[in-house]
């Protein structure tokens, strides 16, 4: 037999955790003979558990979408709830914030951070996040609001996180090729659907897409790029190299070509023969733009292989770098020189094979990575140097002029070696100095003595003057440094290279001590004559030279310092 013993609980809304009391059975009382006892089980402890009342802070929710605003200097207001539940009766201090996602603050949105204060009995807070108008035609892009834990230690924080998307007004373009692009040699161009399988070593290659009239089926792709509004001079490039297979046939993997030159790029729709030789990789990655501008999907071609068999200057030795030295001379041109009187003359001759770009300085050369790309350190280190355009020189004359065809060389040597769309102006610029039929490259300067001087790093030596002659020997010495450089896609900065170094020397003899002997006449044409003659020459205490000199007379009269 049984009894239930009910007892009423009272119910608050504070916030108490677990609480118990103790529930006993008292002295029994019966009417029946013998009467009644209580058992050993005569105490029971009851917890009350205080779930609903515990304070709980939370996002309202996980995820937001916002539309970013549609015109430049607008923005739009996201409002979050930030609510709680439970005991409201005590103070809570939460810091929220945003966090960077694709979405940037300051571009994208404003970024928020700031302690949230819950007074007693407030259960809810908004939260305004400002939105920007970044005027670029994206994908949705997303940051995030986080709570951090209360400060007082009272409420608990849960789901401290949401996601807030930004739906771009202007999306990126879902344009795309119709097919894979192709690399042909760009000697094989004008017809791709009949050239080689493996390009030319020692000549440019070319990125050919389906929306390009070049194209070998441009017939039935032309069409299909129309519908799709695609615009192919638009066309964005992207190449890859591999450097040529081993002995055992291992193939290296291809790596994007990042590493651009003053002369050349490596996003244009031909990839220059100095960042592959014979036997390499090659594959082109195309980008399609709409005609709004819109940059799309992008489609790369199958790789190529550099032919070993044919090229345009190959190495007299296979495997040979460096072996065929380079010819440099430095002359004075004298007075007579039509085009660059009185000047001295730098010629440097090398000889050229596939793949190879020589780099000449009177500055020693490193750090390649920095030195040939576009950056300006190069211009104010080698001043005396083929590392300069037109534009960038410091000196009257140097190696590198705006012209951009050999004026030794008639016509074209292959197709579209002049042509500046295809290769650009600088790139132009600097293989004027390549002589393609004779495989030599010559680039000549002329620099006057102050330039070798100052600009060039040369020096001046005295050599002396010979008894009982009336010349002096002076000598002007100038370090040459050359280096033949080839890309690596895995090379330390992309580069290899076989350094060089000469000095070139170039000694005048003039008649100084002639002065002494004969002295300084007045021209013939004059109707008084007379000799000065140098007796000694000294430098003062305030740096002037001080001359003392003789005079004599070929006049019936004398020379005098001043006349009225």
């Amino acid at each position: 037999m049984e009894k239930l013993c009910s007892v009423t609980l009272v119910d608050d809304s504070i916030y108490e955790g677990d609480e118990e009391f103790r529930l006993v059975l008292g002295s029994p009382i019966s009417d029946s003979a013998g009467g009644a006892i209580l058992g050993h089980r005569n105490t029971t402890i009851v917890t009350i558990k205080d779930d609903n009342d515990k304070p709980i802070i939370k996002l309202e929710k996980n995820r937001y979408t916002v539309k970013e605003p549609e015109k430049a200097g607008e923005s739009s207001i996201l409002k979050i709830p930030v609510v709680r539940s439970g005991d409201l009766s005590k103070l809570s201090l939460i810091r929220i914030h945003t966090k960077d996602g694709s979405a940037k603050s300051g571009v994208d949105y404003v970024p928020y951070s700031k302690e949230l204060q819950f007074q007693p009995n407030v259960s809810r807070l908004e939260v305004e996040v400002e939105i920007l108008y970044d005027g670029e035609k994206e994908h949705r892009e997303a940051f995030t609001l986080h709570l951090k834990p209360d400060r007082k230690l009272v409420a608990e924080v849960k789901e401290p996180k949401a996601i807030i998307y930004i739906q771009e007004m202007d999306i990126v373009a879902d344009v795309t090729f119709p097919t894979r692009p192709m690399i042909v040699s760009l000697r094989d161009y004008d017809d791709a659907g009949k050239a080689s399988k493996e390009p030319v070593s020692g000549y440019p290659v070319v990125c050919i897409t389906p929306c390009n009239p070049k194209y070998p089926d441009f017939s039935r792709t032309g069409n299909i790029c129309s519908r799709e509004g695609i615009n192919d001079t638009l066309t964005q490039y992207r190449w890859r190299v591999s450097a040529p297979s081993g002995q055992d046939g291992v193939t290296s993997e291809l790596r994007d070509v990042e590493s651009a030159t003053f002369f050349s790029g490596t996003h244009h729709i031909t990839l220059d023969s100095i960042y592959f030789t014979s036997g390499s990789r090659v594959q082109c990655a195309a980008r399609a733009v709409s005609k709004d501008g819109d940059a799309g999907l992008e489609l790369s071609s199958v790789a190529v292989i550099i032919s070993k068999d044919e090229g345009l200057c190959a190495p007299k030795l296979e495997g040979s770098v460096g072996a065929e030295p380079f010819t440099a001379k430095m002359r004075y041109t004298g007075p007579s020189d039509p085009e660059n009187p009185n000047l001295i003359k730098l010629t440097i001759t090398i000889p050229h094979w596939d793949g190879m770009l020589p780099v000449i300085s009177t500055r020693k050369l490193t750090n390649f990575e920095l030195t040939l790309s576009p950056d300006g350190l190069r211009v104010g280190t080698h001043k005396c140097s083929n590392l300069l355009d037109y534009y960038e020189l410091q000196t009257k004359h140097g190696f590198l002029t705006n012209a951009t065809k050999n004026p030794n060389v008639v016509g074209e040597v292959e197709p579209y070696q002049h042509s500046a769309q295809m290769r650009s102006e600088p790139t132009l610029r600097f293989y004027r100095n390549l002589d393609l039929e004779a495989c030599m490259w010559e680039f000549t300067s002329y620099y006057d003595m102050s330039e070798l001087v100052n600009e060039c790093g040369g020096t001046i030596a005295t050599d002396g003057q010979v008894l009982n002659l009336v010349q002096s020997y002076v000598s002007v010495r100038v370090p040459l440094y050359v280096s033949y450089i080839f890309h690596s896609p895995v090379a330390t900065g992309g580069w290899q290279h076989n350094d060089l170094s000469s000095q070139l020397r170039l000694t005048f003899v003039y008649d100084t001590a002639i002065l002494w002997q004969h002295g300084i006449g007045a021209p013939e044409e004059s109707h008084l004559q007379g000799y000065l003659y140098p007796t000694r020459m000294t430098i003062g205490q305030d740096g002037k030279l001080l001359v003392n000199f003789r005079t004599e007379p070929r006049f019936r009269g004398q020379f005098v310092l001043s006349h009225p």
